[in-house]
């Protein structure tokens, strides 16, 4: 699983087949290392079931979930949300979690009142039978050997599984989003939406927290207690996330110097660049882009 830009994100589909899976396989390499995809949110309905593994974490509308093996977590249509991954126990080349796309669309023609329902993110007693029909869906995924090809009957099997399964998710999760989601929390996540986005623009430049907040409609307090709740750690800490996720990005794809990557990403200066990024990976930027060239050309 690939970091996640801070934006609204969008799938493709056809029309035979409005789904997507994918399994998440452990590799060994660096982006194992207890790293935060970036919050995001997509019209699509989000379905993850946990393979193997009991330390990565979930945050969705700002509720943290542990993502113990067997869980099956679900993220509703326009849910911010973003994944802690640490997959150190789970065994190389196995599939930690598969994870079940669904167009927002064909659920509509499914559910008539689609937009106004809302499925709870975790239940303990209905895991086992979710669990098994992702567990049948994660075959139709990516393998860690091989891609399965989908032809026209498995196609009908995928739609049978997806049936029984929004039918699990009606008898047993069914809750509405007015409820789950009133006016007051909705418009505070709109707001935090809002936030991320505008770091993700505007994250090579001075931000500060209080500006954030004017910007956005909080006090000063309550928009610190808010962000932290809903993205599991304080502005400050995102905001260098976010940069460190831009430098990785510069240290691989291009030859600049760390002083040229610290400005351009937003840092004050390269030793401050340099202590946050260690800080997030556990090595230095010039270390992490040695291991990174070593790791590509095949002598790691």
């Amino acid at each position: 699983m690939s970091e996640q830009l801070v934006r609204y994100e969008q799938f493709e589909y056809s029309d035979k087949n409005p789904f997507q899976i994918l399994n998440i396989i452990r590799h060994k390499d660096l982006e194992t290392r207890n790293e935060a995809l970036q919050h995001h949110w997509h019209s699509e309905l989000e379905i993850c079931y946990i393979h193997e593994g009991n330390k990565t974490r979930h945050v969705v509308d700002g509720r943290e979930i542990i993502d113990t093996q067997g869980k099956v977590i679900v993220v509703n249509s326009d849910s911010i949300h973003n994944i802690i991954d640490c997959y150190d126990d789970v065994e190389i080349g196995h599939i930690s979690a598969t994870v079940f796309i669904i167009s927002r669309d064909f659920l509509k023609e499914l559910i008539p009142n689609y937009e106004q329902i809302y499925f709870a993110p975790e239940n303990d007693h209905d895991n086992e039978d979710i669990g098994e029909i992702m567990y049948k869906l994660s075959k139709y995924g990516n393998q860690p050997d091989y891609t399965p090809e989908i032809g026209e009957i498995e196609i009908i099997h995928i739609k049978s599984l997806v049936y029984e399964l929004i039918y699990r998710l009606m008898s047993t999760r069914l809750s509405w989003r007015s409820v789950e989601l009133p006016v007051n929390k909705a418009k505070n996540l709109e707001r935090i939406k809002g936030v991320v986005s505008y770091i993700e623009q505007h994250y090579k430049e001075p931000l500060s927290q209080s500006e954030m907040a004017k910007r956005f409609y909080f006090s000063d307090g309550y928009f610190s207690r808010y962000f932290h709740k809903t993205m599991n750690m304080t502005f400050v800490e995102y905001v260098s996330r976010y940069r460190n996720m831009q430098a990785r990005n510069l240290l691989i794809t291009s030859d600049k110097t760390v002083t040229e990557i610290a400005l351009e990403c937003g840092f004050a200066d390269s030793r401050r660049f340099i202590i946050s990024f260690k800080k997030q990976y556990g090595i230095t930027p010039l270390q992490y882009r040695k291991v990174e060239r070593m790791s590509k050309n095949g002598n790691f």
